[in-house]
């Protein structure tokens, strides 16, 4: 019988499973790359970018002349296709971040049970450090199918001219123009509301991500104080602890720019269209 100190060696689905989560998240990152286009396709019509921007434009342009608040048929569409493409990626964002949760669980406990090598620790450390960079990506994506008319407004040029320029140009003169929107048209304040959702979904979202990973830091370096933990135990800890207290640290900064927007949605329209 082995002794108290000598580690428990891992049961067999743990030894086969870090090879299944792998093959799982390179079939996610695959249909990142291509269920979105497929899914929106199948609900609002093909379309690929140059036609989607082409169409954003002369559907913008329309509906900044037509004075209403509502968007047009054809814009609706759009925003349409745009949530469905963004809605599509938080199901696989989801996924993937399941998968990586449970990756990196399997390696730090490959690392801490008998396979204290150097490559085991680095991949553990790499998995660990993509959690919270795919949680962001969810964020991003809930964001953009909340509110899919400003994601698509990221896609105006910046540089646009013709009737395109005149339509930003004219966006932009009334906001600076007015510093509420009680002067702005309802095309205007439609599109500001539709920013003010943007940021305040983010807000919701990064900030539950921002609690989540400072409660991690703290719990990792309470343990990591406690002392009775192997030195493979240790590495884990510190690393898991490090990741979560900087993404903690770095997404209260992005919150700080996401509450700007909610407080001053023309402003952060002007930024969207590249007129800020």
């Amino acid at each position: 019988m082995a002794s108290s100190g000598t580690p428990r060696p891992l049961d067999p689905p743990s030894r086969r499973r870090p090879a299944l989560l792998t093959a799982v998240l390179a079939g996610l990152v695959l249909a990142f790359t291509t269920v979105p286009a497929l899914v929106a396709g199948a609900l609002h019509g093909s379309r690929d970018i140059s036609s989607l921007k082409t169409a954003l434009g002369d559907d913008l342009v329309a509906y900044t002349r037509a004075g209403r608040s509502s968007f047009g048929a054809d814009l609706a569409e759009l925003t349409g296709y745009w949530r469905a493409w963004h809605a599509s990626k938080i199901v696989i964002c989801a996924l993937a971040l399941m998968a990586l949760a449970m990756l990196a669980r399997d390696l730090w406990r490959r690392y801490e049970h008998g396979t204290a090598v150097a490559s085991v620790r680095w991949a553990a450390t790499g998995v660990t450090v993509l959690v919270p960079l795919v949680a962001v990506a969810l964020a991003a994506n809930i964001q953009s199918t909340a509110a899919p008319s400003v994601a698509l407004l990221q896609l105006v040029p910046r540089d646009a001219g013709g009737a395109l320029g005149t339509a930003l140009t004219e966006v932009q003169r009334q906001v600076l123009a007015s510093p509420d929107s009680a002067g702005w048209s309802r095309p205007v304040q439609h599109l500001a509301h539709d920013v003010r959702v943007y940021h305040l979904v983010m807000v919701v979202v990064v900030g539950a991500v921002v609690v989540a990973s400072a409660a991690t830091a703290a719990h990792t370096w309470r343990h990591r104080r406690a002392g009775t933990a192997s030195r493979e135990r240790r590495t884990m800890l510190t690393t898991t602890g490090v990741v979560a207290a900087v993404s903690a640290v770095a997404l209260t900064l992005l919150l700080v720019s996401e509450v700007q927007g909610v407080l001053d949605p023309g402003a952060a329209l002007l930024d969207v269209i590249g007129r800020g």
